[in-house]
Protein backbone atom coordinates (compact mmCIF):
# COMPACT_ATOMS: atom_id res chain seq x y z
CA UNK A 1 0.00 0.00 0.00
CA UNK A 2 1.13 3.42 -0.70
CA UNK A 3 1.59 5.76 1.86
CA UNK A 4 -1.00 8.84 2.03
CA UNK A 5 2.03 11.16 1.95
CA UNK A 6 3.72 9.60 -1.21
CA UNK A 7 0.54 9.33 -2.78
CA UNK A 8 -0.14 13.52 -2.33
CA UNK A 9 2.78 14.05 -3.42
CA UNK A 10 2.67 12.18 -6.64
CA UNK A 11 -0.26 13.86 -7.63
CA UNK A 12 0.99 17.30 -7.01
CA UNK A 13 4.23 16.35 -8.89
CA UNK A 14 2.14 14.77 -11.88
CA UNK A 15 -0.06 18.12 -11.93
CA UNK A 16 3.49 20.23 -12.10
CA UNK A 17 4.61 18.19 -15.17
CA UNK A 18 1.86 18.59 -16.57
CA UNK A 19 2.11 22.73 -16.59
CA UNK A 20 5.18 24.12 -14.25
CA UNK A 21 4.78 26.69 -12.25
CA UNK A 22 7.89 27.69 -10.03
CA UNK A 23 6.52 28.48 -7.16
CA UNK A 24 4.06 25.08 -7.30
CA UNK A 25 8.05 23.64 -7.53
CA UNK A 26 9.43 25.30 -4.41
CA UNK A 27 6.41 23.91 -2.44
CA UNK A 28 6.76 20.28 -3.59
CA UNK A 29 10.17 19.38 -3.38
CA UNK A 30 12.63 19.80 -1.19
CA UNK A 31 15.21 22.37 -1.16
CA UNK A 32 17.75 20.29 -2.50
CA UNK A 33 16.24 19.55 -5.70
CA UNK A 34 16.14 23.29 -7.22
CA UNK A 35 19.63 23.61 -5.76
CA UNK A 36 20.96 20.60 -7.26
CA UNK A 37 18.95 21.57 -10.81
CA UNK A 38 17.29 25.02 -11.22
CA UNK A 39 13.84 24.99 -12.25
CA UNK A 40 14.81 26.01 -15.62
CA UNK A 41 16.60 23.15 -16.22
CA UNK A 42 13.66 21.18 -14.85
CA UNK A 43 11.25 23.00 -17.09
CA UNK A 44 13.84 21.93 -19.85
CA UNK A 45 14.04 18.54 -19.39
CA UNK A 46 10.06 18.54 -19.08
CA UNK A 47 10.16 20.62 -22.36
CA UNK A 48 12.21 17.31 -24.03
CA UNK A 49 9.23 15.30 -23.64
CA UNK A 50 5.95 17.26 -23.93
CA UNK A 51 4.69 20.83 -24.15
CA UNK A 52 4.08 23.13 -21.03
CA UNK A 53 -0.07 22.62 -20.53
CA UNK A 54 0.03 18.99 -22.48
CA UNK A 55 -2.23 16.63 -19.82
CA UNK A 56 -0.16 14.51 -17.42
CA UNK A 57 -2.41 12.26 -16.14
CA UNK A 58 -1.20 9.84 -13.13
CA UNK A 59 -1.90 6.29 -13.79
CA UNK A 60 -0.47 4.27 -11.38
CA UNK A 61 1.87 5.21 -7.96
CA UNK A 62 3.64 1.68 -7.21
CA UNK A 63 5.13 1.76 -3.47
CA UNK A 64 9.40 1.49 -3.59
CA UNK A 65 10.17 1.53 0.00
CA UNK A 66 8.10 3.48 2.98
CA UNK A 67 8.96 6.92 1.53
CA UNK A 68 9.25 6.28 -2.07
CA UNK A 69 7.24 5.07 -5.02
CA UNK A 70 7.11 4.35 -8.85
CA UNK A 71 4.64 6.47 -10.70
CA UNK A 72 2.94 5.86 -13.90
CA UNK A 73 2.12 8.97 -15.74
CA UNK A 74 0.82 9.26 -19.54
CA UNK A 75 1.17 12.12 -21.62
CA UNK A 76 0.64 12.57 -25.50
CA UNK A 77 -0.23 8.93 -25.86
CA UNK A 78 3.65 8.10 -24.34
CA UNK A 79 3.82 5.90 -20.81
CA UNK A 80 6.40 7.40 -18.73
CA UNK A 81 7.99 5.85 -15.61
CA UNK A 82 9.24 8.10 -12.67
CA UNK A 83 10.78 7.55 -9.16
CA UNK A 84 10.18 9.41 -6.30
CA UNK A 85 11.77 9.98 -3.25
CA UNK A 86 9.84 11.91 0.21
CA UNK A 87 12.49 13.95 2.14
CA UNK A 88 12.12 12.80 6.34
CA UNK A 89 10.25 15.90 6.65
CA UNK A 90 7.50 16.86 8.74
CA UNK A 91 5.96 18.15 6.19
CA UNK A 92 6.77 15.05 3.21
CA UNK A 93 8.40 17.11 0.18
CA UNK A 94 10.17 15.09 -2.59
CA UNK A 95 13.77 15.38 -2.11
CA UNK A 96 14.92 13.07 -5.54
CA UNK A 97 12.84 12.14 -9.14
CA UNK A 98 14.43 10.43 -11.72
CA UNK A 99 13.17 9.32 -14.96
CA UNK A 100 13.22 5.33 -15.50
Amino acid sequence: TVHSDVLNASERFARLLGHWDDSEAADVFADNVLLDESATIQRREIATRWDDGTVVQLLGVEPDGGAAAILTVIADTQLHRLRVELAPLARPLIQAYEWL
